[in-house]
């Protein structure tokens, strides 16, 4: 991989690839295609990204991880494994780029409204989902992905000078109950 970069002042990995199955049920192969794009994929970014980064006073990254590493869920262990995985690495680099002047965080929704859920939905909509989560979230919705973005928003901002190394939970209460 070679990128060229003008300038960095932040790096947000948002990709997702959910594999619900039983253990029992998915392939090495499966499972290292999700070990690749949730963790590989990232730690080649990051090398990528560092030099960059650390030429700006303040510098960000954050990843994406979910609330399954909280409070695990049925059949997606692979899920779990990983996203658990990618909160550890960046706590890892957090600690490494600190001095550095880069914050390293990880940003946890829970239960987002977005299309990547159409592979479980079958002939269901979205809307028949979110009815669905009505009575499964403590907030009876589920986010909206603007909602994520704004906790991102903050997380990159001039006013977090100080947090690094922490996972911000942002799913509605989910992870409580």
């Amino acid at each position: 991989m070679h990128c060229h970069f003008i300038g960095l002042d932040v790096l947000i990995s948002c990709h997702d690839l959910t594999l619900p199955a039983n253990i029992r049920d998915i392939s090495t192969e499966a499972f290292e295609k999700h070990l690749q794009l949730t963790l590989v994929s990232n730690y080649e970014l990051t090398r990528m990204a560092l030099p960059h980064l650390e030429k700006n006073e303040s510098s960000h990254i954050v990843f994406l991880g979910g609330g399954v590493t909280i409070r695990p869920i049925k059949d997606f262990a692979v899920c779990t494994a990983t996203k658990a995985a990618l909160e550890h690495f960046a706590k890892s680099i957090a600690l490494d780029e600190a001095k550095n002047g880069i914050n390293v965080n990880v940003v946890s929704p829970g239960y987002v409204a977005t299309p990547a859920y159409q592979p479980w939905l079958g002939p269901h909509s979205l809307d028949e989902l979110r009815e669905k989560f009505k009575d499964m979230q403590p907030k009876g919705r589920m986010a909206e992905p603007e909602e994520i973005a704004n906790v991102i928003e903050f997380v990159v901002s001039k006013k977090n000078t100080f947090m690094t190394g922490s996972v911000v939970l942002c799913d509605g209460g989910w992870s409580i109950q």
